[in-house]
């Protein structure tokens, strides 16, 4: 079993030790709940960034740390952690560290015994209220294993890699990314593994679907690696079938935006079906990043170049006040911006999380049912937009359960989608 350890802010070390020395007015106060809680802060992320706030399971974690939320008073007085409120069915709070303990993280084997037993009790709590809605597709997550040397590794020189990039950007996000990535592999080491259905979007959220894109090649089944099956810019591929829905993605909207949909008369529309062949032949962020250079856009990669056009998907209207990236899609496809426009008008996230539904809809309902039907012994992982499956399947196999994506895919969006073999 992976020993379980904190995950501490290199910079607070000082403090820590003074802490122990001086410890706060909280009856029965222990030095390594609070470390816990502070790691807890660390690799709990909503996102992979810099800055992002934690969300924390209070109920699990009450029953790991007693008094913890005297501990998270203590902490936020202390200026060590920051919090804000949300609201999400009900009241609760958002963590984070504050900047000043911002940068490299070290590790400390936890030796206490009792919060061993009651970390590993969090765990049990966590694998009971885990989602039952995909038993076999849970199932298969929790048959997965990842090679930790391997992944210890790629996180090292991932960091260095970025700390010696040329762009501020970059280094700046090197112990963020680094922290983040340091904290999935040790819950999947640790077996904390979690399955959960977004009410609101719909998607199938587990560990592996957090992962960092460059320690996927370390998950195995087995022994055995995988093959990632990707569609190719599927965001924008996805908002394809919103043109002219098909029955199954019409279930997905309100009568309202089907009515509206129909009014613009799409298929007329140059600019529509110049973007749907774009975004069918896997083109489109090829053809915008050439957009993007020829009107003096400039981006760093093609990650930066990604999250400057998803305003357009992922921003309010008004981003194109601002948003060179937004004006530049609106001239070059003004009837996909007109509708785009128009579901985002009540609530500037409501575009993403129709594209999230069609999205999981698709993958989760229609394609992983039928890879599960037609070949019922080869075990996979779905990542949103992707299939994981063993690397090791014959080239036939392969090609068949490639296409049969593709032809599921077809059917419920209405296109035929690109895909990309990693």
């Amino acid at each position: 079993m992976n020993q379980p350890r904190f995950l501490l802010p290199v910079r607070l070390l000082p403090l820590l030790d003074d802490i122990e020395k001086n410890p706060p007015q909280i009856t029965g106060f222990n030095l390594n709940r609070l470390q816990y809680l502070i790691t807890l802060i660390i690799t709990h992320k909503q996102e992979n960034r810099r800055f992002s706030y934690s969300v924390l399971n209070m109920g699990i974690m009450s029953g790991i740390v007693p008094k913890a939320t005297y501990y998270l008073r203590f902490l936020k007085d202390q200026g060590i952690i920051e919090w804000k409120e949300y609201s999400s069915g009900r009241n609760s709070r958002l963590y984070r560290m504050t900047r000043c303990f911002d940068g490299e993280i070290c590790f400390k084997t936890i030796t206490d015994q009792n919060l061993i037993r009651r970390i590993e009790s969090g765990k049990r709590q966590l694998r009971y209220q885990n989602s039952k809605k995909y038993p076999k597709l849970n199932q298969y997550v929790m048959m997965v294993e990842l090679n930790p040397e391997a992944a210890y590794n790629t996180i090292e020189e991932t960091y260095q890699t970025m700390k010696m990039s040329a762009e501020i950007k970059i280094r700046d996000s090197a112990d963020s990314h680094r922290s983040y990535s340091l904290g999935e592999v040790d819950k999947i080491l640790s077996k904390q593994i979690y399955m959960k259905v977004n009410t609101t979007n719909y998607r199938y959220d587990t560990n592996f679907t957090r992962l960092p894109s460059e320690l996927v090649k370390h998950l195995h089944i087995k022994g055995t690696p995988f093959k990632e099956l990707d569609i190719v810019n599927s965001q924008p591929f996805f908002s394809s079938g919103l043109f002219n829905p098909t029955i199954e993605i019409q279930k997905l909207m309100s009568s309202s935006l089907i009515m509206f949909a129909k009014s613009l008369h799409m298929s007329n529309k140059e600019d529509i079906n110049k973007y749907v062949s774009l975004v069918v032949s896997g083109l489109f962020y090829d053809f915008l990043m050439n957009k993007f250079k020829e009107n003096s856009l400039w981006f760093i990669d093609r990650k930066d170049f990604k999250e400057k056009l998803f305003a357009v998907y992922f921003d309010k209207n008004s981003a194109a006040v601002y948003s060179r990236a937004v004006r530049l899609f609106e001239t070059i496809f003004p009837s996909v911006w007109l509708l785009f426009k128009y579901i985002k008008k009540p609530n500037h996230n409501r575009l993403a999380i129709i594209l999230q539904k069609m999205e999981s809809h698709t993958m989760l309902n229609h394609v992983a049912f039928r890879i599960m039907f037609d070949f019922p012994d080869i075990p996979f992982l779905t990542k949103h937009d992707s299939i994981l499956l063993p690397a090791n399947l014959t080239e036939e196999t392969f090609g068949q359960i490639q296409i049969l994506i593709e032809d599921t895919v077809e059917n419920v969006i209405g296109y035929r989608p690109t895909l990309k073999v990693k």
